[in-house]
């Protein structure tokens, strides 16, 4: 099966039109116990910095020590500074928001992952290691 290069490029467009900092190993981030820490943003635009559409984020594993909330709103992209998009950054952006607020009185580890489903029907799953203190 051959793909022309028109929608090799128009694939490629598509994807980079993702902007997420949620994928791949990071260390834990630390939040204190009696706080919400915003842990990510998704969102999708276009070279002119519109929407494309919303970022359906949902939780596939719970936190064992906290709740995850998803919420809609405006935020920054972080388009890598040789995207296209990257003059974006200084916009923001319909964003779906990923929040974590730990259990009362909890200290220690936690964790939990998502699944993020773009406009264009893009998937890609994210990992989150949390320290509460």
């Amino acid at each position: 099966m051959r793909i022309s290069h028109a929608a090799a490029l128009s694939m490629a467009l598509l994807t980079a039109a993702c902007t997420t900092t949620g994928t791949g190993s990071r260390p834990p981030r630390v939040v204190f116990s009696g706080t919400t820490l915003k842990v990510d943003n998704f969102g999708s635009v276009d070279p002119s910095c519109t929407s494309l559409g919303r970022t359906v984020v949902q939780v596939t594993e719970q936190p064992r020590h906290g709740k995850v909330t998803i919420r809609e709103g405006l935020d920054y992209p972080t388009f890598h500074k040789d995207n296209i998009r990257a003059h974006c950054n200084a916009k923001r952006a319909p964003a779906t928001q990923v929040f974590y607020t730990p259990a009362p009185g909890y200290t220690g580890p936690d964790a939990f992952q998502v699944e993020v489903v773009y406009p264009d029907g893009f998937t890609r799953s994210g990992s989150y290691r949390l320290e509460v203190r």
